[in-house]
Formats: structure tokens, C-alpha cells, sequence
């Protein structure tokens, strides 16, 4: 900014002080109305420097969005041998000059990474795929290599071959500014994808391996109800929401209708399982098969208004069993991947090296000091688990207006206690308006990364299971069986989970943390030489 208004003739300390005071940034500057600009700057001689700089700078615009009739894309391989052709049929100007008035060296000038050819009425191209538009609409290396901090970014990346949170933030900020400056405050959803995937084609190790597009890290446009996602969509929003810009109303399907309700009929003999079950403990194949036929009823009660959780577990008790859970939700979703406990060894190490890149003071936030060199598998797998929420925690506004710590995260996910806690009465002090259930609960004596006992805490019950990796498992799984929300501070935690372990959640609807965690994992398994996990 400094070095902006410095090139205008107003270095002036005032206006630096002015534009700090009132939080105008790069991002914001081209879209201060004159009103703003009056607030800003009283004095009329520096009112008239600073307005005639503005102006050239964003009020002469020689193109906006484009369309093109034929585009002839690079090569990667051959990129230093030839440059992109477009041929336009079609530009629209932000001006008041007709298409015609606008040359071939125009656009050039405004898009210097291409090289453009004006389409005659004889061209024998035709219109190809959005895709390829997409493509040649941006250029984020150029876009980037303008300034100093852009250029550090793109070293970063390609020598690291990871965005860190810094430089992601630094990039972002970067690009929307170049939206903003050429597109205004409401870039159409064409703008914001071909810049999306812009970004993945200049850094390929930033690509979702598993996305549709591969770039919904950075943009996914919104679909039935459902708001647009990805870092340049929320940067974007959060500009707007500073100057107070009025977001468009997101259109809604209409999605009510009318529930099929199918009643399950309670013989006799379901009703003699069930009383049963309440006054017998084994034997445990018994119990099985009896929780197996009763299965209908527990479905329809927990996904029906009838019947409270609490009413649902004192009809039938043994649903508190890891093993009555596991079975419910096998029932449930028949081709889910079942094998959390042997697949997440396969995560931890990445998990945690990405962990120590991304969040470096980790230790300090988990309370943990530990060399993890020195660490056991089963140690590593509990670390690994600990770290998730500090990846892909949801940071929420507290009621006081500032940010809820990550510690919030941790505990919400996984609560560790020193071993002499007084489980009943630790349920018995649970507020559930405030601590929404299931979690998991590790009681430890010396290392946080060893527990003791675990447990999963629901409706102020605990129940006890044989390790971290199986207290996440059943937590996960009781989710489904329960119809439970996922907690919001650990909703990524949850997702991530959902969809590399068990692979059943839709993946449109991934956090960007997610898919970018997914992209280090692949670029990780390429570099060694191995099959992405």
C-alpha cells in the first residue's frame, strides 16, 4: 500500500495512518466508493492526487471476463517453446467502447502470458469445452511473480512442494486482490473457477487427487441450496462482509416433502427379545442375534420424533456394547470400508509430518513434549489422532466476539484426563447443552499418548473400549447408529475420517483443509515413489 500511494505522489504519513485506522488494504482499495474516499482523505489537494491515481489505476479497465471461440492450450513439456493462441469472437468491455474499438494489442497488454489472434467469420475453429476457456483466462504464476511476497510464495511451493497456512493465506489474499481489480466485489462463478484452476495448474501438487475438478480446494460452486466453498470463494466473502457489500440471496430447492413412514410391527416374540435383553447379559451370541432381529424397531425409533436417545437406551441397553454398535451400523451402510483400526497406521506418519509443517507449535497446544523419533506404532497412531482437530478444526466466534481456541477442538474430539478422574461423577458434571456428545475420553497416568482407559461418553454414559484408534472407530460409527450431528469445533475431523477411511460421504462437500491434506498425501506417495494412499 505504502509503495502504491508512494508512486501517486502521497506518501504522506497522515493518509498512511488514514487508510491503517480504517482498515483499507490492496484488497480493498478498488472498491472504495468517492464517499469513502472524501472520509479518508479531508484535505482537497491530496483528495485530487489520490483520486487521479485511483482512477487510472482502477476505473480504466480495457477488458473484463472474455469469451473465447477456440483455444489452443500449452503443452506442459513445450511451454518454453511456444505460447497459448486465442482466437476471440467475443469481448465484453467494463467500459463504454464497443468490442471493435478493442485490438488484439489490448488485450495483450492486459493479459501479457498470451498470445491473442482476432477470430475472423471464416475461422473453421469451433467453440471449444468450457474447460479449456477456463484454462487461459489466468495466469496465477504472473499473477503472482508482481510482487515481492508472491514470488516467495512461488519459490516455497515448488521447492517444498506444500502451500504452508502462511504462504496459502499470502497467495489467496494475492489472487482475490487481482479478482477484485478486474472483476469487482461479485466475480461471476466462470471467474472464480478458471482462477481455481489456474492455481492448481501452476503448482500441480496443490490438486486433489480425489476431487471432480481437482481444484475444489480453492472454488466449488454452489448447487442446490448449498453456498459456494474454497478459500478465494471465503476470502472473497469476508472482503464483502468488510465493506458492508450485500451478499446475494443463495437460491434454495425446495426440498420439502412428504416423509414415507413404513410402521414396524412388534410381535410377541420381538417384544419377548426385548425383555430379555433388559434382564440378561449372555450369552453374547444371544444377545447378538437378538439385537439383529430387534434392528427395525431401533431404526424407526431413532429416525422418527417418537422416542428420545435416553428412551431408545433404556429399551435397549445393549446398544451401549461397541460390538451392538458395530453391528447396527453394518446393517445400516453394508458397503462401508470397516477396518479404521488397521487403516489409520497408513495416516499417522503423514498426518504427523504434515502437522509439524503446517502447525508448528503443536506441542505447546496439545501440552505434549516428545521426540517423534522415539515414539511407539500404537504412540504415533494416538498422536496422530490427538492432531486432527488442530488440521481440521472449526473455529467458531465466541460469545464475547473473539475466536474459540483449539484446545476447544481437541476436547471435543478427545478429552484426556489424568487416570485418577472419577468417571461417574466426570458424566454426571457434563452440561449437554454445552458439550454436545459422542466423544471420546482418555484417562492417562504418565503420557498423554498412552492411555489407560478410553472411553466413548453418549447420552453421559461411557463406554469402554480397548484403545484410542477403537474409541474413534465407535464414536464414529455411534454418529449413525444414534442419528447424531457431527460437534462443530471437530466437524472437519469428522469428514476427513468419513471420506479417506470409510469412504462414504459424498465428496462435494469436503473442507478445503481436507482435500488439501489429501493433495500433500499424494504428492507425498509420488515423490517415494508409491501408489497414493
Amino acid at each position: 500500500m505504502e509503495e502504491l500511494l508512494k508512486s501517486w505522489g502521497l506518501y504522506q504519513p497522515e493518509i498512511i495512518q488514514s487508510m491503517k485506522d480504517n482498515e483499507v488494504d490492496l484488497q480493498t482499495l478498488p472498491l472504495l466508493e468517492e464517499e469513502d474516499i472524501k472520509l479518508l482523505i479531508p484535505k482537497i489537494g491530496l483528495r485530487r492526487k489520490f483520486m487521479r491515481g485511483w482512477q487510472e489505476r482502477y476505473k480504466t479497465v480495457a477488458i473484463s471476463p472474455f469469451s473465447a471461440s477456440a483455444v489452443e492450450l500449452l503443452d506442459p513439456d513445450e511451454s518454453s517453446f511456444c505460447m497459448p493462441t486465442v482466437f476471440l469472437s467475443d469481448v465484453a468491455s467494463t467500459g463504454t467502447a464497443s468490442t471493435e474499438s478493442i485490438s488484439g494489442e489490448d488485450v495483450a497488454g492486459q493479459h501479457p502470458h498470451l498470445r491473442l489472434e482476432l477470430d475472423s467469420p471464416t475461422t473453421p475453429f469451433e467453440a471449444p469445452p468450457l474447460k479449456r476457456q477456463n484454462a487461459v483466462m489466468f495466469d496465477t504464476l504472473q499473477i503472482l511473480s508482481e510482487t515481492e511476497s508472491g514470488r516467495d510464495v512461488i519459490k516455497a511451493v515448488q521447492t517444498d512442494k506444500l502451500l504452508t497456512k502462511r504462504n496459502g493465506h499470502t497467495m489467496v489474499t494475492i489472487l482475490v486482490g487481482h479478482l477484485l481489480t478486474h472483476y469487482g466485489p461479485n466475480p461471476g462463478s466462470f471467474e472464480k473457477s478458471s482462477l481455481a484452476q489456474s492455481v492448481c495448474r501452476a503448482f500441480p501438487c496443490l490438486k486433489d487427487p480425489d476431487g471432480v475438478t481437482g481444484y475444489e480446494a480453492y472454488y466449488m460452486k454452489g448447487a442446490r441450496g448449498r453456498p459456494a466453498t474454497g478459500y478465494l470463494e471465503e476470502h472473497l466473502r469476508y472482503v464483502r462482509k468488510t465493506l458492508k457489500y450485500k451478499k446475494p440471496p443463495v437460491s434454495e430447492e425446495d426440498t420439502s416433502s412428504e416423509a414415507i413412514t413404513v410402521t414396524v410391527e412388534v410381535t410377541s416374540d420381538l417384544q419377548e427379545k426385548i425383555a430379555w435383553m433388559k434382564s440378561n447379559s449372555g450369552p453374547r451370541y444371544t444377545v447378538k442375534d437378538f439385537m439383529a432381529a430387534t434392528f427395525n424397531i431401533r431404526k424407526e425409533w431413532i429416525g422418527g420424533s417418537t422416542h428420545s436417545l435416553a428412551e431408545v437406551i433404556e429399551e435397549f441397553p445393549k446398544i451401549l456394547d461397541p460390538l451392538m454398535i458395530t453391528q447396527d451400523f453394518t446393517k445400516l451402510f453394508k458397503d462401508v470400508k470397516m477396518e479404521f483400526i488397521e487403516e489409520w497406521p497408513n495416516y499417522s506418519d503423514n498426518i504427523i509430518e504434515y502437522a509439524s509443517l503446517m502447525q508448528i507449535n503443536w506441542k505447546s497446544q496439545l501440552d505434549i513434549d516428545v521426540d517423534e523419533g522415539c515414539l511407539t506404532r500404537e504412540e504415533k497412531d494416538n498422536l496422530a489422532l490427538l492432531l486432527l482437530p488442530l488440521m481440521f478444526g472449526t473455529r467458531s466466534k465466541t460469545k464475547r466476539g473473539g475466536r474459540s481456541a483449539k484446545s476447544d477442538h481437541a476436547a471435543s474430539f478427545i478429552e484426556l484426563k489424568l487416570e485418577h478422574t472419577h468417571v461417574p461423577s466426570y458424566l454426571l458434571g457434563i452440561d449437554s447443552s454445552s458439550r454436545p456428545q459422542p466423544f471420546i475420553l482418555g484417562l492417562y497416568a504418565n503420557s498423554k499418548l498412552a492411555p489407560s482407559q478410553v472411553f466413548v461418553i453418549l447420552e453421559r454414559h461411557a463406554i469402554e473400549v480397548k484403545s484410542l484408534s477403537e474409541g474413534v472407530d465407535i464414536c464414529y460409527k455411534a454418529h449413525y447408529v444414534f442419528n447424531l450431528e457431527y460437534q462443530h469445533h471437530c466437524h472437519g475431523v469428522w469428514q476427513f475420517i468419513d471420506s479417506n477411511i470409510y469412504g462414504k460421504i459424498d465428496s462435494k462437500n469436503l473442507p478445503a483443509a481436507v482435500r488439501a491434506f489429501r493433495a500433500f498425501m499424494s504428492n507425498t506417495a509420488s515423490s517415494h515413489g508409491l501408489p497414493p494412499s
